[in-house]
């Protein structure tokens, strides 16, 4: 789940160039995806210490802002994921918190999901040959 988490909150700061853990975590929750403070605050953390981001307080809240620095190094394979790509492997992400092994339902949807991103995985490999 760390792996969802840091990737997710790389994807916010490209996209939106700073993030507030409060609003990530309910970004997160809308998005069918839990995640504790620790969690998002360890990344946050260890991407600040790496000079990725810079935290700033402003009022009662330490809002952390994209550098150059992590805008490069973020940005450098991310940013090349197909759109239908990234949106199948959110998908899957989202789907995972909320699977019950034991359920034949749950674990068939899950695999059809993985199915249908091995497809257009193998399509983008046919794709760019």
């Amino acid at each position: 789940m760390h792996g969802i988490i840091k990737a997710m909150l790389i994807k916010t700061l490209l996209e939106e160039h700073k993030v507030i853990g409060y609003r990530f975590k309910l970004m997160l929750k809308k998005n069918n995806i839990e995640a504790s403070n620790g969690a998002i605050f360890y990344n946050l953390k260890k991407f600040e210490e790496q000079g990725y981001v810079k935290g700033t307080i402003e009022g009662k809240t330490k809002v952390y802002v994209l550098t150059d620095l992590g805008k490069k190094e973020f940005s450098k394979n991310l940013l090349l994921i197909p759109k239908n790509i990234e949106i199948t492997m959110q998908e899957l992400g989202s789907q995972m918190p909320f699977i019950d092994w034991y359920n034949h339902h749950d674990v068939i949807k899950f695999s059809q999901t993985i199915e249908k991103l091995n497809i257009l995985l193998k399509k983008h490999v046919e794709d760019i040959k």
